[in-house]
Parts: C-alpha cells; structure tokens; sequence
C-alpha cells in the first residue's frame, strides 16, 4: 500500500470535489504521445476524420522523453504514465527505448495499441526491454472489427495476440501486463449483446495469460466524431464535472501541454515542455485555471474542446459517479500497489 500515493488521491479528490482551481498538488497521471501517426483509421477515432490528415505528424525526440521523465520525477508520487496520444505506439521505432527509460524512472508505463504490428520480432524485442502494461481494443465479430476497424485485419490481429501472450507464458514473467477491451459496443447496444460479446472474447483466449478483459466505453471525442450514443446512456439533466483538469497532464510528440487526452488535434494548449521547463507552472497557470472554472460552473460551451464533448452526460469523463471513483482509486489504483 502506497501511502504517499493514497495521500495525494485524497488531496487531488477533495480539489476535484470543491472545484477548486489552483491545485496544490502536481498530476497523478501523465500521457506522453509518443507519436500521432497511426495505420489505421477507426471510424470511432477522429484520427479517421480527413480533418486530421492536415495536422502536423511526427514522432518524440528521445532527448524530449527523458527530459520529460526527469521533470516528472521531481513530483512523485506518480499513479501512472501513458505513452498514448492519438497515434499508433508501435509506430515508433524507438519504442523499445522509452519503455526502458521509463523503467530506468522507476515508472512502469502503459500504452494502447491497436495489435497490428506485434511481429514476432518486435514481441521478442519489447519483451525483453522491461516492464509495461498494454491494452489493445478488439472483437469476436470480425465483422464489427473490420467494419470499424479501417486499415486492420481480424486474423493478423488475433494471431499478434496469441503470440504475445504465449511469449509472455514462455517467458514466465508477470509483465506485459495485458488487457483486452471488446470494441463491440460500437455496435451493439443491448445488455444482452454486450454481455454475450465479451463471454465470447474471453474464451477466445482461454488458457492465455490475460490480466483483464474490459469494454470499451463509447464516445464522441469532444464532439470530433459522429458516434452513436444510446439513450440509456445519455442523460442531459445530469451534468458530471469532467476529472481531467484536476488528474492529468497530456503531452504531445512535440511538448505541447493539453487537459485532455482526447484533443486529438492539440486545439487547446496550455504551454509547451521544452527542455527543463516545469510541470507545476503550467498545470495552474491562467488558462489551466480559467478551464477549471469553466467546467467548475457548468460552462463547457466557454471552452472549444469541451463545447460539444458528450462525456459529463454519459456518465462523467471516466464514466463514474464520485463513489465509483473512490472505489476505483482505492481498489484498483492505489491498494493494489
């Protein structure tokens, strides 16, 4: 048990509670985007909205990644760090190195792949880099996967499974850390489905070292993608303060500093890490604060990337009520360490 990270999450809850805006606490979680370019084009990704293609695509310099390691170290506890943004991970040559690095931080990263690229190559070099925790979104329907899934094939992707998993048997280690999260939601709409959905994906991989199976909640990335919500779980009496402003520190490829990991096109910057230059400056300067105040009074229509973002209506930007973020915090995140 973690007790300076426990102490932190109640600081940072309580903040989040009141609406505080001037945070004296630093982020409990940092997404790092390795890179923004992707090989697919998911029709429930804004990566997949022409839009997109006319953004700036590169990868993280090595030098920025460490560098960002050590300002981040100077601010632990840290309940964990991301190596996501709006790209494909593994499209980053040097992924192997900021896994390593990350380790070498006494930081244990984890990232979202969409499976494509687990050759057995790059499986046996991850495999031996260090440890991280790997999420990859898929579906027993191949179906529902390659209709959603643009660019990916279902068999080439199940097989990367299988194969990583077996490797992570054969080596006999715990990490990577694996989960499997069913995209079918996408589609599927009834509890009975979604249910049948997901029994069916675990025993696709029965027998198979896999940490956790989830499913993938459905959203309209702050409004940048036309996604179906049903009308169960949409509820525009019932607003719930977005969590991200009060938790996260999102950094892209190139050092800029965003409050949201789903502003895919960086349309709200709060600075830049460049160098040496610190988190804290930036995670309550004005317009950090300005965006606290805004969601803090019910007024996302006061902020571009939260205008018309569907989440604080479908249950909140982690899908929760602040009792299920309590449980969640001190059950899976904090005791669980």
């Amino acid at each position: 048990m973690n007790l300076k990270l426990i102490s932190k999450y109640r600081r940072a809850f309580f903040s989040y509670w009141l609406g505080k805006t001037n945070l004296k606490y630093s982020p409990l979680f940092y997404s790092i985007e390795v890179t923004n370019i992707c090989n697919y084009r998911c029709k429930y990704c804004p990566q997949s909205n022409p839009s997109s293609r006319s953004l700036k695509k590169g990868m993280m310099d090595t030098s920025l990644f460490e560098n960002i390691l050590k300002n981040i170290s100077k601010h632990r506890p840290v309940a964990q760090i991301y190596l996501t943004g709006s790209g494909e991970p593994l499209m980053h040559p040097e992924l192997e190195k900021f896994i390593s690095l990350s380790n070498q931080y006494g930081f244990i990263p984890s990232f979202s792949s969409n499976g494509s690229l687990f050759s057995e190559e790059r499986i046996k070099s991850l495999l031996g880099t260090g440890k991280f925790s790997l999420t990859v979104d898929f579906s027993p329907s191949r179906e529902i996967y390659e209709t959603n899934r643009t660019g990916g094939n279902w068999d080439t992707v199940y097989n990367n499974l299988k194969n990583l998993l077996n490797a992570k048997r054969k080596s006999g280690g715990n990490y990577p850390k694996v989960e499997i999260r069913d995209m079918s939601t996408i589609a599927l709409i009834s509890l009975k489905e979604r249910e049948k959905s997901l029994s069916d994906l675990k025993s696709m991989f029965d027998n198979l070292p896999v940490d956790r199976f989830s499913q993938l909640k459905v959203h309209g990335w702050t409004g940048n993608v036309d996604q179906k919500i049903s009308d169960s779980a949409r509820n525009k009496n019932k607003y719930r303060l977005c969590t991200h402003p009060w938790s996260i520190f999102v950094i892209t490829w190139s050092g800029e500093v965003l409050p949201c990991c789903r502003d895919f096109g960086a349309e709200y910057v709060l600075g830049k890490m460049d160098g040496d230059n610190g988190t804290l400056g930036i995670w309550n300067n004005e317009k950090t604060r300005s965006l606290r105040k805004a969601l803090r009074e019910k007024k996302p229509q006061g902020i571009n990337i939260c205008r018309n973002c569907d989440r604080p209506w479908t249950g909140g930007s982690v899908g929760r009520s602040k009792r299920q973020i309590v449980k969640r915090i001190f059950w899976e995140k904090v005791i669980s360490n």
